[in-house]
């Protein structure tokens, strides 16, 4: 039988409510530290993200849909983001037959026709020194018609001045095309930042469709587990410009919010980022993922790890990538087993 004397039961009792309140302390800490992440998340979500998608607004011409389909939908000299030397008339087709054009899109189901000869333009803005991809496509209008003629199909980048600062690769229609193909014009080019004018001159019997202006950039993030720190530091190769270094000040969140856009150099090359070894972590996972892949075809996570490298293939640094590539270390006393208390019983 245990016998325990009044002096031995006070001493328990302080023991265990002096555990009492180091466990209440410990709760409220997680609970503010749990808080301080809730607001890094939602500041995080509420941050605007730059998409390096298309610079153009409506650049596939699908939004708004206009009422009429496989007809006509005259509009002014200015649609939807777009200004025209003549009227715009966004063809919205269903497949099912237009008479004066393709019975489909190049993209999505609207596409644009001029009423005459002339050019519909758009302005865009970069905010750096960036290398951009552009183009659009382009079909006939009516080439049965006996008084078709050849149309222009020219894209070309302006700049503040007025000057043409490139010009799309030459596609050329003729009646022996018919009305069902879509040829592409894209050029690329190195721009300082700055506001340029993004401009398609069509002739009468032409119509254009997937305009776009992209980028290809990729950004670096850090989460580090068990606890945070840095700077962490980052070399790089097929990347314009060097990773700025990162220092996480949570556990469990990327950091930082809005990283760095960085611009691919060459398209079609597998490209690597490597992780400096930090003292205290230790790297498990690095993968990126594509904010542009419904135009890019890059879904899920892409790149693969070895060691403190992180390789992105060639196959899918492509036209329009806008990867953010997260790189996640724990740190290394998230791995210490929890102190145990024992208490020693007299008998």
């Amino acid at each position: 039988m245990l016998v325990v004397n009044a002096y031995l039961a006070q001493v328990v009792a302080t023991k265990i409510a002096g555990m009492a309140r180091l466990a209440a302390a410990i709760l409220r800490q997680a609970h503010h530290h749990l808080l301080f992440c809730v607001f890094l998340a939602v500041l995080s979500a509420a941050s605007p993200a730059h998409a390096a998608s298309n610079l153009l607004v409506n650049g596939y011409f699908d939004t708004p849909l206009v009422p009429l389909v496989n007809s006509d939908n005259i509009q002014g000299t200015s649609w939807s983001s777009w200004t025209g030397s003549v009227q715009i008339n966004p063809i919205r087709v269903d497949g099912t037959g237009y008479g004066n054009g393709p019975d489909n899109a190049d993209t999505g189901t609207q596409y644009i026709d001029l009423n005459g000869s002339g050019t519909i333009s758009q302005t865009f803005t970069l905010s750096s020194t960036q290398r951009i991809y552009f183009g659009a496509s382009f079909a006939n209008r009516a080439s049965a018609n006996p008084a078709y003629t050849p149309p222009a199909t020219v894209v070309e980048i302006v700049n503040s001045s007025n000057a043409v600062v490139a010009t799309g690769s030459t596609v050329t229609l003729t009646q022996a095309t018919g009305d069902e193909v879509w040829l592409a014009s894209s050029g690329n080019l190195v721009l300082a930042a700055g506001t340029y004018t993004f401009r398609v001159t069509l002739g009468d019997y032409g119509h254009v469709d997937s305009a776009f202006v992209r980028t290809a950039t990729m950004k670096v993030q850090k989460t580090t587990t068990g606890g945070f720190g840095g700077p962490f530091t980052f070399a790089r190769n097929n990347l314009s410009n060097a990773i700025p270094n990162i220092t996480t000040v949570a556990a469990g969140t990327a950091t930082p919010a809005s990283p760095t856009e960085n611009n691919v150099i060459n398209l079609g090359m597998a490209s690597t980022i490597t992780e400096t070894p930090a003292a205290g972590f230790v790297l498990a996972t690095g993968s990126c993922t594509d904010a542009s892949s419904a135009f890019t075809g890059n879904t899920g996570s892409i790149g693969s790890l070895s060691g403190n490298v992180l390789t992105i293939p060639a196959a899918n640094v492509v036209v329009g990538i806008d990867f953010t590539c997260v790189f996640t270390k724990p740190h290394r006393g998230s791995a210490r087993r929890p102190r145990q208390i024992f208490l020693r019983w007299p008998g």
